[in-house]
């Protein structure tokens, strides 16, 4: 019981101070920014794939051998990576870093 409260305290000051850093005067310059932004999604993404890659090769492990399941695994992984990517590409013609 103390854990998940003692977790949900933390992530609660981590959007606190957050918050500080933005709302002070003179604030954060839009470069860091869009660092902040950047590097909060890129862990965002980390912690779905890692959440949702093991259960994945439980899944494939059942109908297939440990082997061929994680091949699975890893080849979808990487062809749902390479697509968002073309995805980007297509919905930012110039680029992500155009001004």
């Amino acid at each position: 019981m103390f854990y998940p409260v003692m977790v949900c305290t933390f992530a609660g000051l981590a959007t606190a101070l957050g918050a500080v850093i933005v709302i002070i005067p003179g604030g954060i310059s839009e470069k860091g920014l869009s660092v902040s932004q950047g590097f909060a999604a890129g862990v965002m993404l980390a912690v779905s794939a890692l959440d949702l890659l093991p259960e994945s090769y439980s899944v494939y492990y059942t109908y297939m051998p440990a082997l061929a399941a994680f091949k699975a695994v890893a080849s979808l992984f990487v062809i749902g990576w390479i697509i968002g990517n073309l995805i980007s590409s297509v919905a930012v013609p110039g680029g992500i870093y155009t001004e």
